[in-house]
Formats: structure tokens, sequence, C-alpha cells
């Protein structure tokens, strides 16, 4: 699935020379458990451990970028093996918490040949948040903070 990773309503806003704005919505935070185990085990391997490794990261992280923009949502950033996504409060928190389980699925149901069990804890929240877009016209960083009151 081919993607542009900036937010389309970013894009929009900076169209209209609006830098910065609040709206409601779904934040999902998700974080491999025992990963660091894991990948030790893996680097005894060498450089074929590594490679495995990136692509088990692959796999999964590109499953969970698919699942998050098929739902609206984005990924706001991934942090070795964890990652957080944001979605509109079009969603309802049942929608959420159904994105919640098809990325959760997405770790079950990975099958490779080492047999390796991948599972993901993930926490979720909701609330306004606030985004902003910093820099001149050659180099632009977008700011993106929950806080807990409703718009």
């Amino acid at each position: 699935m081919k993607r542009n990773l900036v937010p389309a309503f970013i894009l929009e806003n900076l169209k209209n020379s609006s830098m910065s704005g609040s709206f409601f919505g779904y934040v999902i935070s998700g974080d491999i458990v025992n990963f660091t185990p894991a990948v030790e085990k893996l680097m005894k391997e060498g450089k074929s451990g590594a490679e495995y490794m990136g692509g088990m990261l692959n796999s999964t992280f590109g499953r969970v970028t698919d699942t998050v923009y098929s739902h609206g949502g984005f990924i706001t950033n991934f942090a070795g093996d964890a990652f957080t996504a944001i979605f509109f409060g079009e969603n309802s928190a049942d929608g959420i918490l159904g994105i919640a389980q098809s990325l959760i699925d997405v770790f079950t149901d990975y099958k490779d040949l080492k047999k390796t069990k991948l599972h993901i804890r993930l926490g979720i929240s909701s609330g306004v948040i606030e985004w902003g877009i910093a820099g001149r016209n050659d180099g632009k960083l977008l700011h993106l903070k929950t806080v807990s009151r409703r718009p």
C-alpha cells in the first residue's frame, strides 16, 4: 500500500497557512513485549540474526501501518520496537477498540521459520490533541501533544 506519511490534515493546513490547532482524537501506543531478549538472542547469530530481526520488524510494523492508515489514522513515530498512532474523533470508542484488537492480531498471528512468538502491549487514550507546525520554508516540523480536556 502506497501512502503519504505526512497526515493529509497537516498538508491541507499548510496549504491554508494554518500553523496550529487542535482536535479530539484517540492515541494508541504499542510496544513489543520482551523484544530486547529476542534481539539479544538473534544478535548472537551475527549478520543473519540482525537481518532476521529487521525482516520481523518490517513485516509486523508494515502490517501495523497498513491497519492504522486503513482506519483513517496515522503513525506519529516508530521508536525501536514501539509506535504511536493517532485517530481522529470521528471514530467511536468501540471502533478504536476494534482497531486495537486488529493491531494485537498482527502480532499474535505472526509466524516465521524460527517460530518466534510476538506480543504487543497497547495503551489507548483519548482527548484533545494539539498540533503545531514549526519551521521556515526550508523545513517544517510537526508537533503533536495530547491534553486532557474535550474541545
